[in-house]
């Protein structure tokens, strides 16, 4: 394994030596949006990209180092604010329309990714003002802080801290409580515009990858009073069915048919009080889990991005060719005499 590597870096030094360095640092601006349990269309089943509600879309901003060793790798390190929201009440599925959960989470994300340019086109322009473009597709890894929270009488609360779904219990069945410090893998492609070698202007789409169901604060069953504990508030917004009004509980019950309305009322009053059920859909217990079991939330970030170019050249560089080329100029001026 050793000799595996000593002779691949012996392979990869001639191109790390000859080849030019570049440092930009820069910052970024977008958009953020997410695919979880709360909101989405008509279908139960989170079905990827199409189920995002781009009404939702908020802001994201951030900021950025990178590094390119050689021509067809950078490496880049980012941190990075973000906003995600959803509502049950834009969905179009009766069954998330009669849960009514809403939420709102500030994400701050420190992420390290790998580059690999697909394709450079060298000089693009003419004269000295030559420019560069580059495609590229990413990957890495990274953590993110996470703290969903819900509006309840004019005031936001944090919902982790609640335990909606009993975490903080020691009852028999709750879940145990989730971190808001989560793991996620950023993944997706980017182009970048280099204008005079020195300013760069960027496009980039990332897909984030969690190991959590918890962004939004929903992944499992509707849990008892008694399981949640004394605190009214976790109480509430465990369970928000009750606060939609007769004219929209009728009008979801004519828009979606069999689902959450008022001849339910009973059957939801006979089941426990826990909340919608559409047949084939959710059973009454259900407040987040997928009949074929729990999915993670992910997040995905469209930013724009502007960079400043720091340009070098390894000791190696300068020590081989410097002499050429001030000689190459020295013969040049030779000759006009």
């Amino acid at each position: 394994m050793r000799k595996l590597l000593y002779l691949f870096f012996l392979l990869l030094l001639p191109s790390v030596l000859y080849s030019q360095y570049n440092w930009d640092y820069g910052f970024q601006i977008g958009g953020a949006n997410y695919l979880g349990d709360i909101g989405g269309d008509e279908k139960e089943r989170r079905n990827g990209v199409a189920d995002m509600k781009l009404a939702q879309t908020r802001q994201v901003a951030g900021v950025f180092l990178r590094y390119k060793p050689i021509e067809l790798v950078a490496v880049k390190l980012s941190a990075t604010y973000g906003r995600v929201q959803g509502a049950d009440s834009l969905s179009t599925n009766g069954a998330r329309v009669g849960r009514n959960l809403s939420f709102r989470s500030d994400l701050i994300e420190v992420a390290l990714a790998a580059q690999v340019n697909f394709k450079t086109f060298h000089d693009i322009g003419m004269g000295r003002k030559r420019s560069d473009f580059s495609i590229y597709g990413f990957a890495g890894g990274g953590m993110f802080y996470n703290n969903p929270q819900a509006k309840y009488k004019g005031t936001w609360y944090n919902l982790q801290e609640l335990g909606t779904e009993g975490q903080h219990s020691d009852k028999e069945g709750t879940p145990a409580p989730y971190s808001k410090f989560q793991v996620c893998i950023p993944t997706g492609f980017g182009l970048y515009y280099s204008y005079k070698k020195k300013h760069r202007f960027g496009w980039e789409v990332g897909w984030r990858l969690t190991f959590t169901d918890y962004i939004d604060d929903v992944g499992g069953n509707y849990a008892s009073a008694d399981q949640i504990g004394k605190e009214e508030t976790a109480i509430a917004l465990s369970n928000r069915h009750s606060e939609i009004s007769a004219s929209k509980l009728k009008e979801n019950e004519a828009k979606y048919p069999g689902t959450y309305g008022p001849s339910n009322l009973q059957r939801i009053a006979e089941a426990g009080n826990y909340g919608p059920k559409a047949p084939g859909q959710k059973n009454p217990n259900t407040r987040g889990v997928h009949k074929d079991g729990p999915r993670n939330d992910n997040y995905f970030f469209s930013t724009l991005s502007y960079s400043y170019v720091i340009r070098g050249k390894s000791s190696f560089y300068r020590a081989k060719f410097n002499y050429s080329i001030s000689k190459r100029r020295k013969k040049k001026s030779k000759a006009k005499f």
